[in-house]
């Protein structure tokens, strides 16, 4: 807490309240009130310098119906441009949330976070800030469903606007979110969405560790992310890895290895505690119809339907 202020206590009070070993506002506002009077000059001096310092440092009240007409006006609804993603959103990417794309290996999460970064900053000449924990970000194939689309702009001008930042552990990551949960209010550099690409494979090293080290990390992460969303109105996108339970199943007996093993659930990694982070989930998954189709499920969501379900396809020209 900072020191009584001169400009709000005269030097004469300030003297007297240093006499009492009263020096910064929390002094004086933890302080017993006998103490306060005899340091003063009566009860009404004391008074009016405590509404003064509670009108300069203390969170001002609003009621309930200016908070909604400013979230109103700060939320935004961002299009990925991919249409049963978008109707599955309904209407797309919501500012001041986090949105999980979580499927196993292989079924396309990164393609369709490369798909929607190449949408927003080709449609809406908006900048986007592709963080890249695994340091496989492919331009050659940024440029491949670039060049589906018919625009007038010089390529470079448009791949410009894809800020891509390379986070290979979880520390680099940390400082990264720090420095643009401080430079966000002042610059546009990076945008209105955030990709994270992927978050899990940081935590990997962590898998065994004593003292929940990695917990308390994702504990961090996880508040510097909601700080960004909801604080600067920011949407942002997080891939995780999922992998397969099967309940039931001895795999010590013979015959249960001989019975068809059912679909068994797919659950997000990174433990229990992630499990409630994110705003929306999905889960993709590989159509058992056509090899390119995806599936792609809400699981949770604070605004969405559960078990609503679209289908995309996995194409040269990127998801559709």
């Amino acid at each position: 807490m900072p020191k009584l202020p001169s400009y709000l206590v005269k030097p004469q009070l300030l003297k007297s309240l240093g006499s009492c070993k009263i020096y910064s506002v929390t002094d004086f506002l933890q302080a017993e009130f006998e103490k306060l009077v005899t340091a003063t000059f009566g009860e009404e001096e004391l008074i009016e310098v405590t509404r003064q310092l509670i009108r300069n440092y203390s969170t001002q009240p609003k009621d309930a119906l200016t908070l909604y007409r400013y979230l109103l006006r700060k939320t935004s609804i961002i299009q990925t441009f991919i249409k049963g993603l978008d109707d599955l959103l309904n209407g797309g990417l919501l500012t001041g949330t986090l949105l999980e794309i979580c499927g196993l290996s292989g079924t396309g999460k990164t393609q369709i976070c490369l798909t929607i970064t190449v949408n927003i900053v080709l449609k809406m000449k908006s900048n986007v800030t592709y963080i890249d924990t695994k340091r496989d970000f492919c331009s050659s194939r940024v440029l491949q469903i670039l060049q589906t689309w018919n625009y007038k702009e010089e390529t470079d001008t448009v791949l410009e606007r894809i800020n891509v930042i390379p986070a290979d552990d979880i520390y680099k990551l940390i400082t990264l979110l720090q420095s643009i949960k401080n430079v966000l209010p002042s610059s546009e550099k990076f945008g209105k969405l955030i990709v994270i690409d992927s978050l899990a494979v940081l935590f990997f090293p962590f898998i065994g560790a004593p003292n929940n080290q990695g917990l308390s990390l994702l504990n961090h992460i996880a508040s510097l992310l909601k700080i960004i969303a909801v604080k600067h109105h920011v949407a942002i996108i997080v891939t995780n890895l999922a992998s397969k339970f099967e309940d039931n199943i001895d795999f010590m007996k013979l015959e249960d290895l001989k019975q068809d093993i059912k679909e068994s659930e797919v659950r997000p990694t990174l433990g229990k505690y992630w499990l409630h982070v994110p705003n929306t989930r999905l889960i993709v998954s590989k159509s058992s119809a056509v090899e390119c189709e995806r599936v792609l499920v809400i699981k949770k969501s604070d605004y969405i339907k559960l078990g609503n379900t679209c289908t995309v396809q996995v194409l040269n020209s990127g998801v559709r």
